[in-house]
């Protein structure tokens, strides 16, 4: 599926990395797209991959925009601490799938890319 959708961001990771004092109670992701819509439906993906890009880790949480969301602009979706292993400069990536609650096109997101060092 080409791309349709602008990249998940790191709000933790703004510096292109997310480090171990971050991670140590999960991370965000700020989801914001043109026409989001309360009941829209995200399949949001993670990932991370070691220093030699091995993936280590891949979860997927699905989330549903509410109104809240629609008024903020974005959406915060929570990766769990869990799901962000002890690594020395590894990295991330995320992107997600949005189901419009309208019943539009199914569409994807550019893949966003961060840094993780969790390795003190």
């Amino acid at each position: 599926m080409t791309p349709t959708l602008p990249a998940p961001t790191f709000p933790e990771g703004a510096d292109g990395w997310i480090n171990i004092n971050e991670a140590s109670d999960g991370t965000q992701l700020n989801i914001a797209y043109n026409d989001l819509a309360s009941n829209d439906q995200l399949s949001v993906t993670w990932q991370v991959a070691d220093e030699q890009g091995i993936q280590i880790t891949s979860i997927n949480i699905p989330y549903i925009v509410t109104a809240d969301n629609v008024a903020e602009g974005y959406c915060l979706v929570d990766i769990p601490a869990e799901a962000i292993p002890g690594v020395q400069r590894g990295s991330a990536q995320a992107w997600y799938v949005m189901t419009p609650a309208n019943g539009d096109d199914v569409q994807s997101s550019a893949v966003g890319k961060v840094g993780v060092d969790t390795v003190a």
